[in-house]
């Protein structure tokens, strides 16, 4: 249920480029929120202007750090996938109301109790699920359906967007860099 969009993006020739424009992002954006609130009590507006100056201030601040330490392209991947995610956090980009309709069961708790997280944290996963995929690299198994990781989350972000990356890590099945997530791990020599 976390990443519903990931099969069509994965379908999308020549992701990861496609993935540096907002275009692209704006389009994944749309598509997963209305993928994974279809059907359910929730209702949601996305402000495309806040939706451009989160995708804008991802792009900086990837192009800042992109090239500063050498490291595999998975790892770049999960990276970019964290910053855009705490850029999500920052700018807020959806707007999401119960409609006061009963939650369907189907539903997981994280995506009912904070449906904000959810939707931001499904389309980063998704979009970098879906290159990692495209790119023939080792695959994402996200581990998110947990109550206790989610309030964590949550409680974290709302006090500092850039422990998004992270948690991004960690739904990645990555360890996260807590003290300097804003920089990239630096591979281990196997």
């Amino acid at each position: 249920m976390l990443t519903p969009v990931q099969p069509e993006m994965g379908k999308a020739a020549g992701l990861a480029e496609r993935a540096l424009r907002f275009r692209t992002i704006a389009a994944a954006f749309h598509r997963n929120a209305a993928l994974l609130f279809g059907g359910s009590a929730f209702r949601f507006e996305i402000d495309d202007e806040a939706l451009a100056r989160a995708f804008s201030a991802w792009r900086r601040s990837f192009d800042a750090v992109k090239d500063q330490v050498e490291t595999d392209r998975r790892d770049l991947l999960i990276f970019s996938g964290g910053l855009l995610l705490k850029e999500l956090f920052r700018h807020s980009p959806i707007a999401i109301r119960h409609r006061g309709v009963a939650v369907l069961k189907s539903f997981p708790q994280a995506m009912t109790a904070w449906p904000e997280g959810y939707v931001y944290a499904s389309t980063c996963l998704a979009m970098t699920a879906a290159v990692i995929e495209q790119e023939g690299l080792a695959p994402l198994a996200p581990d998110t359906e947990e109550d206790r990781f989610w309030t964590s989350f949550r409680e974290n972000v709302k006090e500092d967007a850039t422990t998004a990356i992270g948690f991004f890590d960690l739904l990645c099945g990555v360890t996260p860099n807590w003290e300097l997530p804003l920089q990239r791990r630096v591979p281990v020599p196997g």
